[in-house]
C-alpha cells in the first residue's frame, strides 16, 4: 500500500508541476495584458482573471508542497474539482486539465499514514510497527490523534 501511494504521489507531483508552470505563464500573460491595457481602462477587465490565476497558483503550489512532503491528508484537503474548473477557465487549459487528472489520483491515495493493513497479519512485529509510527509522529508526518489511533490498533 505504501508503494502504491509512492507511485501515485510521483504522478501527482508531475501533474501539479505542469499545472504550476503553465499557471505561472497565465499569471504573467494576464499581468502584462492588464498593465499594457490599463492605460486604456480596458485593462481592468484583465485584473479579475489575474487575481483568480494568482489564487490558483498559490493553491497549486501548496498542493505541490504537500505532494513533495508526502502529506496525503493536506493534499486531499486542498484537492477540489471546483478549483480545477476555475483553473481551466482562468489559468489556462493545461493547468485545469492537470488539476482534473491529479484529482482522480489524489482521491485514490490511501490515508493510512504508514501503509499498515487494517487487520495486521500474525508475524508482524508490533514493536517495529510502533517504532515506525513514533518516527512518523516525531517527523510531523502524522498527527498525535493519528498516532494514538494507530497505536491502539497495533496494541489491540
Amino acid at each position: 500500500m505504501m508503494d502504491s501511494n509512492a507511485a501515485k504521489l510521483s504522478s501527482i507531483r508531475t501533474y501539479l508541476l505542469i499545472a504550476f508552470v503553465f499557471n505561472i505563464l497565465a499569471v504573467a500573460g494576464f499581468a502584462i495584458t492588464a498593465l499594457v491595457l490599463l492605460v486604456v481602462i480596458v485593462g481592468i477587465v484583465f485584473l479579475v482573471p489575474l487575481v483568480l490565476s494568482i489564487l490558483v497558483l498559490q493553491r497549486v503550489d501548496t498542493m505541490r508542497s504537500a505532494a513533495e512532503s508526502g502529506n496525503v491528508n493536506k493534499l486531499k484537503e486542498m484537492n477540489s474539482v471546483g478549483w480545477a474548473i476555475i483553473a481551466l477557465l482562468f489559468a489556462g487549459v493545461i493547468p485545469g486539465i492537470m488539476l482534473l487528472v491529479a484529482d482522480g489520483a489524489i482521491n485514490e491515495l490511501s490515508t493510512n499514514p504508514i501503509g499498515l493493513s487494517q487487520s495486521p497479519t500474525v508475524g508482524q512485529d508490533s514493536l517495529d510497527r510502533l517504532a515506525k509510527l513514533k518516527s512518523l509522529l516525531d517527523s510531523g508526518a502524522i498527527t498525535k490523534e493519528e498516532y494514538e489511533a494507530e497505536k491502539r490498533k497495533i496494541l489491540g
